[in-house]
């Protein structure tokens, strides 16, 4: 406990790097993960209210469903995963495209994609998209929902995390963002979000659905858990890649047996598994220091007893030990703490 205190005392006397409470913090809808989540809609909609006026408008267009552009948009994106899409979607320029926009460009320079058939694949995807969007009736969604878009952004403005939260994020990560953006979706189904970087990493972004079934964002708890989930993998997903790698595969040999659980979550490989269990780490230690202990409990319990993260307790106690009580860099900790993990798994085997 003596090791929390100290750290939060760190938080609160921070210079004006590490610690301090971003410039800014934005809630802002993005019309291309609006667009996203339409169709999406169309192909597999949410069990919503059929009366809640959103609903009503989302499916105020059923000829939309018979657009052959959609079908093909389906049958190109069957083998990619939520994450890819929306990254994509939301890292273009606004649909529809210009016919001359250098789309492999700029999915080379956003994302590293060096294979030509994949560009191919993605650029044939996001052509499909750009048919849709011109034949379809989703300006007209996207005019009737602007009502409902403020009433979002201002019940997100009183729900939001509250000051404390960047600053101990970014204390306990070691890291900084020149800006944090909370981007809603009234298209999305429920539930999921997306945490990545844009802007050469300077700032990150949450990508939501909303909190609870039928549009509703306004959960506090819910919401701060989930911004320290997803903001959490802005922090976690490039520093894990660039420092355990081969530590992760010396220990594949612990994803069999939660492989069947994992890839029901969306977690189809070890890597994606074990940076799972780090960044929920974060959620529970972040929540600790701002001394939500209701929800760090909750989750632990949650996430290795109904979630099957079943290393979570292992790497909180370590990521304690290694970034709280002997302040390692996060590199050193993850290091540390992968190294432990292997060691652990290798004693398993001998008894």
């Amino acid at each position: 406990m003596k090791y929390l205190i100290f750290f939060l005392l760190s938080v609160s006397t921070a210079t004006t790097s590490i610690g301090q409470t971003p410039e800014k913090v934005e809630i802002l809808f993005s019309k291309n993960i609006e667009l996203m989540g339409y169709i999406i809609h169309l192909g597999d909609p949410d069990d919503l209210d059929p009366q809640h006026p959103i609903t009503q408008i989302l499916n105020s267009q059923p000829t939309d469903r018979e657009l052959p552009s959609l079908m093909k948009i389906f049958e190109l994106a069957g083998d990619l995963d939520y994450s890819t899409i929306t990254s994509i979607m939301y890292n273009l320029p606004q649909f529809p495209l210009p016919d001359r926009l250098p789309v492999s460009q700029i999915l080379t320079d956003l994302f590293g994609y060096e294979s030509e058939e994949k560009l191919q694949h993605l650029n044939l995807l996001i052509m499909e998209v750009n048919k849709f969007v011109k034949n379809s009736q989703f300006e007209t969604i996207w005019s009737q929902l602007a009502p409902h878009r403020t009433k979002t952004i201002k019940t997100l403005e009183h729900n939001q995390p509250p000051a404390s939260f960047y600053p101990v994020m970014e204390q306990y990560y070691q890291q900084q963002f020149k800006s944090y953006k909370l981007v809603p979706s009234l298209t999305i189904w429920s539930g999921p979000g997306w945490g990545f970087r844009t802007e050469r990493g300077t700032v990150a972004n949450f990508v939501m659905g909303p909190i609870d079934k039928n549009f509703d964002y306004s959960n506090k708890t819910k919401l701060q858990n989930l911004a320290i989930h997803e903001f959490g993998h802005c922090f976690v997903n490039h520093v894990l890649d660039a420092n355990t790698t081969d530590l992760i595969q010396a220990t594949e040999a612990l994803y069999p047996p939660l492989q069947e659980s994992m890839t029901r979550q969306g977690y189809s490989n070890w890597s994606a598994c074990i940076t799972e269990h780090f960044v929920r780490s974060g959620e529970v230690i972040v929540a600790t220091l701002l001394e939500d202990h209701d929800s760090a409990a909750s989750l632990m319990d949650d996430y290795t007893n109904n979630r099957s993260f079943v290393h979570l307790p292992f790497i909180v106690k370590r990521m304690k030990k290694y970034r709280l009580k002997k302040d390692y860099a996060l590199s050193k900790a993850f290091q540390l703490t992968m190294r432990d993990l292997k060691k652990s798994s290798q004693n398993d085997k001998k008894i």
